[in-house]
């Protein structure tokens, strides 16, 4: 991406007509500093290119190591021979500088025009050497006898040939560059290459012959990274000269079909010439290539390179970081399958619109309560009645109701269960494969509340609820109920301190005691085999909750999930959200008055995000006013304001266990398309400091993210549909028990 906003940037000088010759130095090198200091000239081109920045790179740290002034000149452009001139006009203007010699690299125009008779009248008048680098002189150039350090191309090209083995295979050269050689050499190899030459950019081309070729190869790396996402979506064999960092991250990239590189010893070629430069030689020399594939990344002759991208490519981590991600997306969106979160959202919804919102199952439990309450009623013992206001007293134990539920188009049906458990059967005579059945098996310790639903003056009602519960859910193929999904729970609770009327100490109260649920979740659905583990819990009294949620999909642990937050208002009263609430109006109530301690997002129990957030209502309010602004063309300082704010009320890290790294992350502000954004950006302790997610993944990676989310978009619309049915089933269950208000002096 950073390469095509390069692009984008020079065309833009260029454009406008401004001087296009740049001086690429360091703040402490500049071209006019360090007066009477000795120096050496280098005058090359296309400076924005990696293959070029290697060789600034080396003449700088070569001239560091003798003394000696780096008086560097770059060009835009692989045939902007006009400002190779323009650049010995400058040099020449530097009368005070003590030059020994000029490193001098020519640009071509389209007709073969360069800089070479500027350049050897300067080191003429100034009597120093010329040495030529990468590029020869024509026959007819001033500086045809100077001495020359670069790759011998037609060998080069023929080495390349050697390591492809297709037999039809377009290449691509930049005109008037040593590129042409090697392709002319490559061809006396390989007879059915096809030359194509380009320009920096050669995607147009590339388009026009995307199908007839399954090979294609790079005489210059210039056009490549730009290529690289068309000729990787489809599968093309890459072969390439010159090493950059995103290549050798294509290398080592399982996805991608980048096979090697043929690369020039930027860093030796350099040094060589640096030495001949000042030793005034009469000779230059061919420096070999040599060729790298995924194997052989830690040769010795590797270490140099990697080091230099791992200083200036955004370093090791930082690339190991991408490739990883890239390829755990990858693994994730390729084995996407939620038809577990599916019949999820199927039984639930069913349990949602025939049971827990469904007036008739309502008053078929209510008549049932009331035939076992008939059954159990006593009068209370003296101390009780006197605590309670109530005569008599019914004790059901939810473990000992055992019944059969089986609906009708008039209602349900309720028969005794022989078994233990309660059995709800809703059954679809026009579609029997839609018929679900669903079983409740309660055990262990119990939880006692008062209903006050049942109560009244004189009888108090107290329902025991079993800290386990097994839940089975069925669908009928043919005759049969096959089981597709169990849930396993268990519920601890820790009563509060109390002595209230109407709740004697041994009674619960779910707005005061703290309480904990735990269970797992597991499908035995074909293909997909998942278990989902989760632990839910809540303590009133110290205004704190919890959860953890752990998804393991066919065997492998997917995503992790661990949030841990404090609410300094108490518990949210849902009981005062309308069925018309939306779902951020839920969010924004349960916000209120919240702090995120502590949250946890685990992919591929590797990749986990962490962080907190000191006020969830004020993040929220940020968001919506900053999210309207945007969507009227705010600019970046206005967004950038908003994302300050943010970055003040949350803190956050990333982490890759396989890796071993811990990565700061923040909120960026980033122009995606017309409208600038709040983007997550990472740190890799590098000069690059925090770096946009749109920015640090490559293309290949925000595709898999985009496959994921298209996927889980009819899973999330269901999940929207069952959240907003829990939600009035909760509003009608705390309005029933504690009034349309909870009160934790009740």
């Amino acid at each position: 991406m950073k390469k095509r906003i390069y692009y984008l940037m020079f065309a833009a000088i260029l454009i406008c007509g401004a001087t296009v010759f740049t001086a690429c130095s360091s703040d402490d090198d500049k071209n006019d500093s360090n007066v009477g200091t000795p120096a050496l000239a280098m005058i090359v081109k296309t400076g924005h290119i990696g293959y070029w920045q290697q060789i600034e790179s080396a003449f700088r740290a070569a001239c560091k190591e003798k003394g000696l002034q780096a008086l560097y000149y770059c060009t835009t452009g692989e045939n902007a021979y006009e400002e190779q001139i323009e650049a010995v006009k400058q040099l020449a203007q530097l009368k005070d500088k003590n030059v020994k010699g000029v490193i001098y690299a020519p640009s071509y125009g389209l007709n073969g025009e360069c800089a070479d008779t500027e350049v050897a009248a300067f080191a003429k008048e100034r009597g120093i050497p010329v040495i030529l680098l990468d590029s020869k002189a024509t026959a007819s150039s001033p500086l045809a006898a100077c001495p020359f350090f670069g790759t011998d191309d037609a060998a080069a090209g023929k080495a390349l040939a050697e390591k492809v083995t297709a037999t039809k295979v377009a290449a691509f050269a930049v005109r008037n560059s040593p590129g042409v050689v090697r392709a002319d050499a490559f061809k006396t190899v390989i007879a059915g290459t096809d030359i194509y030459t380009c320009g920096e950019n050669a995607n147009k081309e590339i388009y026009a012959i995307l199908d007839q070729y399954d090979d294609f190869v790079f005489m210059n790396g210039t056009p490549l990274p730009a290529a690289l996402d068309i000729l990787k979506k489809a599968h093309k064999n890459i072969y390439t000269f010159d090493l950059y960092a995103e290549f050798i991250d294509e290398l080592v990239n399982s996805s991608s079909k980048f096979k090697g590189i043929m690369a020039q010893n930027t860093f030796l070629m350099t040094q060589k010439a640096v030495d001949a430069a000042l030793a005034n030689a009469k000779e230059g020399e061919m420096v070999p290539t040599f060729y790298v594939t995924a194997d052989n990344l830690d040769d010795d002759i590797m270490k140099p390179y990697l080091a230099y991208f791992d200083k200036t490519a955004g370093g090791k981590d930082r690339r190991a970081f991408v490739a990883h991600t890239r390829q755990n997306l990858k693994e994730v969106a390729e084995n996407l399958n939620f038809s577990t979160w599916n019949s999820i959202n199927y039984f639930n919804t069913y349990i949602n619109q025939y049971l827990l919102l469904n007036d008739d199952f309502d008053k078929t439990i209510s008549r049932t309560f009331g035939q076992e309450i008939q059954k159990s009623l006593a009068p209370l013992p003296a101390d009780v009645a006197e605590k309670t206001g109530k005569k008599y007293g019914a004790d059901i134990n939810l473990a000992d109701f055992d019944y059969i539920f089986t609906a009708t188009q008039t209602g349900f049906d309720v028969t005794p269960n022989t078994e233990d458990g309660l059995i709800v059967e809703i059954t679809n005579p026009y579609a029997p494969e839609q018929s679900v059945r669903i079983g409740i098996v309660g055990s262990g310790e119990e939880y006692v509340l008062f209903d006050p639903r049942m109560s009244n003056d004189s009888v108090g009602v107290a329902v025991r609820i079993p800290a386990h519960y097994d839940f089975t859910f069925s669908t009928k193929q043919g005759d049969a109920w096959v089981e597709n999904m169990t849930v396993c729970t268990e519920l601890t609770v820790n009563k509060a301190e109390r002595d209230a009327p109407n709740h004697p100490a041994d009674a619960g109260n779910i707005l005061q005691d703290a309480w904990n649920l735990k269970g797992t979740i597991k499908t035995s659905i074909p293909g997909d085999a998942t278990e989902m583990a989760f632990n839910i819990g809540q303590d009133p009294t110290k205004k704190q909750g919890g959860l953890t949620l752990d998804y393991t999909h066919n065997g492998v642990k997917t995503i992790g999930l661990t949030a841990e937050m404090s609410n300094t208002n108490g518990l949210t009263d849902l009981s005062q959200l309308t069925n018309s609430s939306s779902i951020m109006d839920v969010m924004q109530a349960v916000m209120l008055g919240n702090s995120l301690d502590n949250l946890q997002i685990t992919l591929l129990d590797c990749l986990t995000t962490t962080g907190k957030i000191s006020d969830c209502e004020k993040v929220l309010e940020i968001q919506n006013a900053m999210a309207h602004a945007r969507r009227n063309y705010a600019d970046q300082q206005t967004i950038a304001g908003y994302v300050d704010q943010l970055n003040g009320l949350i803190s956050c890290t990333m982490s890759d266990k396989t890796l071993g790294q811990e990565i700061p992350m923040r909120l960026a502000t980033t122009k995606i398309g017309v409208d600038w954004w709040a983007v997550p950006a990472l740190s890799f302790a590098d000069e690059n400091g925090f770096v946009p997610l749109t920015e640090l993944l490559d293309q290949e990676s925000l595709e898999y993210g985009l496959n994921i989310i298209d996927h889980a978009v009819e899973p999330i619309q269901g999940s929207i549909i069952v959240a907003r049915q829990l939600l009035q089933a909760i509003q009608k269950l705390q309005a029933a028990f504690y009034g349309s208000k909870p009160n934790a002096a009740e």
